[in-house]
């Protein structure tokens, strides 16, 4: 659930800072923020991807890739864990 809720959460973010918002982001900033929200996970494990297409003016997308390699609790199950994927992509706004 988390890797959705951030996936959605980064884009949302960056959706309101395009370049016409007065304080426009970048993908540093959208990675730092989506892992500021990850409570409880390890952040080195998390990673994020944002592009814009084709730009980040008005009208234009964003689109947010978040995954998550979540190891292997006992090593038996899974022995090299699962990757976790998530994708967002919405409209700038601003």
């Amino acid at each position: 659930n988390f890797v959705a809720y951030a996936a959605r959460e980064g884009t949302r973010y960056a959706s309101v800072r395009g370049v016409e918002s007065g304080v426009p982001t970048d993908a540093d900033h959208v990675r730092d923020f989506v892992r500021s929200h990850a409570v409880g996970l390890d952040a080195s494990n998390l990673s994020v991807t944002t592009t814009w297409l084709p730009d980040k003016k008005r009208g234009s997308s964003v689109r947010v890739q978040v995954s998550y390699s979540m190891p292997s609790v006992t090593g038996l199950i899974l022995p090299g864990g699962i990757r976790l994927r998530s994708t967002s992509q919405t409209v700038i706004y601003q």
